[in-house]
C-alpha cells in the first residue's frame, strides 16, 4: 500500500524498477496517457462537431435566403440586387440540390410545381447539423 503513496501524492520513497511498486507505477502511467489520449481525442471530435456544425448553420441560413428569394420572386421582380442575391443563393445551393433533383422530381400540383429535392435538402441538413453539435 505504501508503493500507491507516490503515485497518488507524489512523495514518498522512490519506486524501484522491479516489483509491485515499478508495476503499479507502469499502470498508472499507461492510465495517465490512455486518459489525456481519450480526453484529447474528446475535444478533437467536439471542436470538429462544433466547426461543422456552424458550417451547416450557415447553409441553412443560405437555404432559406433561397427560399425567401424564390417566394419573392413569385410576388414580383425586385431591384437589382435582389435579382444579385438570389443568383448568389443559387450558385451556392445549387450543387447539393440538382443531383436530389435528378431522383426527386418536382410534384405537379395543378399550377404549382413542389420541388421535392428542396425540401429533403433542407431535412437532411437539419438532421446533420443536430448530429453534428452532439459529437
Amino acid at each position: 500500500m505504501y508503493a500507491l503513496v507516490p503515485l497518488v501524492f507524489g512523495s514518498g520513497p522512490p519506486v524501484t524498477a522491479f516489483g509491485p511498486g515499478a508495476l503499479l507505477a507502469r499502470v498508472a502511467r499507461w492510465y495517465r496517457y490512455e486518459a489525456s489520449r481519450a480526453h484529447t481525442w474528446e475535444f478533437v471530435m467536439s471542436a470538429i462537431g462544433t466547426v461543422l456544425g456552424y458550417a451547416l448553420t450557415a447553409y441553412l441560413l443560405v437555404l432559406v435566403a433561397r427560399l425567401v428569394l424564390d417566394w419573392a420572386r413569385t410576388a414580383a421582380e425586385g431591384p437589382h440586387w435582389v435579382r444579385r442575391a438570389r443568383a448568389l443563393t443559387h450558385t451556392a445551393t445549387e450543387p447539393v440540390i440538382a443531383p436530389v433533383r435528378r431522383v426527386l422530381r418536382p410534384v405537379r400540383v395543378g399550377e404549382i410545381s413542389l420541388d421535392l429535392a428542396f425540401t429533403a435538402v433542407f431535412v437532411v441538413v437539419l438532421v446533420l447539423r443536430s448530429a453534428a453539435f452532439s459529437l
